[in-house]
């Protein structure tokens, strides 16, 4: 049987709902002491893409999805966790990057020993330093053969170097193509290596410095078994004996000891036999 009922929805209210307590939007302080935080660690990720990652936690923000922003931010972290350790992920390519500002093709400084090439364990440690840092860069690729014109340039580079606490990236810098820069980087390492004792640093706290100076040590008898002790010339074998002491003097401040004694390399050297046995002694503080 048919009872012919109908049925009106004109009462039914067509007001918005209500949002939820629980999602109400956040203060656009908190929002941007968040975006802060959340930047600050995105920029120690080594092999995530920067770019999108940004792009992606603003989109979410400005669409006042900051749950969502935490929420992926929070796997962002878990996911990347095990690649901090290993920040070497682009390191063929950053190793080509490195070696535009390191090397000189055209052998301009041919009357002085070419350096050898930087390694990657210091590589590592340089692309964690400044893969990140636009500033670093460039002041950093005005130091190349084609960009290097004035001392200014490198005074500017070393002294935010210095100031940024870029040890990796100074002691790439001792192999740099220009024998004058490859000085001011070991005299700028060796100062920065005399301060430790007066400075309360987290890398000390967190074992940073434990692992830059085994690289240290190993890049720096590296250097010293690369090189001539004395080459020819009056300036050129003046600047070259500076390079190597300081070389030498570095060494004994990252292992402690008082094998060449702060002297100039013409004043301690002898022969091979004794330099390679201060070799070996360096070497003991590798294990």
């Amino acid at each position: 049987m048919q009872l012919g009922l109908t049925f009106s929805t004109d009462h039914v209210s067509r007001k918005p709902k209500t949002p939820s307590k629980a999602f109400i939007k956040p203060s656009p302080s908190l929002m941007k002491c968040f975006q802060a935080v959340m930047f600050l660690n995105i920029y120690s990720l080594g092999s995530m893409n920067r770019s999108f990652t940004i792009w992606l936690i603003q989109y979410l923000m400005r669409r006042g999805k900051l749950y969502a922003a935490f929420v992926f931010f929070i796997l962002l972290n878990n996911i990347s966790f095990g690649q901090q350790q290993q920040y070497c992920m682009g390191i063929p390519s950053f190793r080509n990057y490195v070696f535009t500002i390191l090397e000189d093709s055209t052998n301009y400084w041919s009357t002085y020993p070419k350096p050898p090439k930087v390694t990657d364990s210091v590589l590592c440690g340089m692309e964690k330093e400044i893969m990140a840092d636009d500033s670093a860069k460039y002041f950093l690729e005005h130091l190349s053969f084609k960009k290097y014109k004035w001392a200014i340039d490198y005074w500017n580079a070393f002294y935010y170097i210095h100031k940024m606490d870029y040890n990796y990236t100074l002691l790439a810098l001792t192999a740099h193509w220009n024998p004058d820069l490859r000085v001011a980087a070991l005299l700028h390492l060796n100062k920065k290596l005399n301060e430790r004792p007066k400075v309360n640093s987290r890398k000390m706290k967190t074992g940073e410095w434990k692992k830059f100076d085994k690289t240290a040590i190993v890049f720096l008898v590296y250097l010293a078994e690369s090189n001539p002790m004395f080459i020819s010339g009056s300036e050129n074998a003046t600047i070259h004996s500076i390079y190597i002491s300081n070389i030498l003097w570095s060494l004994d401040v990252l292992t402690g000891e008082q094998i060449v004694g702060n002297k100039n390399i013409r004043d301690w050297y002898k022969n091979d036999l004794q330099l390679e046995t201060a070799i070996l002694k360096w070497k003991t503080h590798l294990k």
